[in-house]
């Protein structure tokens, strides 16, 4: 559901920009290793989201290729099991 949110302010921004390279930042907790599952404090990554909207694309386009760039910034390959 994220990534549907997330491709949508995309959309967004790039209607208002005028541009069709959108760049947006997601914060996510970065404790991939177990030593630091019990840690408290601010352990969160900016983790940037690079989206190049088509004109021509519908409204899944968008969502497929929005949520895939998503996920492949999410989970790079070194943390891929």
């Amino acid at each position: 559901m994220f990534a549907i949110y997330l491709a949508a302010l995309q959309l967004l921004i790039a209607r208002w920009s005028g541009e069709n390279k959108v760049a947006t930042a997601v914060n996510t907790a970065d404790r991939v290793k177990p030593q630091f599952q019990n840690i408290v404090g601010y352990l969160i990554a900016s983790v940037p989201v690079y989206t190049e909207i088509q004109d021509n694309w519908t409204l899944n386009e968008l969502f497929f290729h929005g949520g895939q760039e998503f996920f492949r910034r999410l989970c790079p390959p070194r943390f891929v099991l």
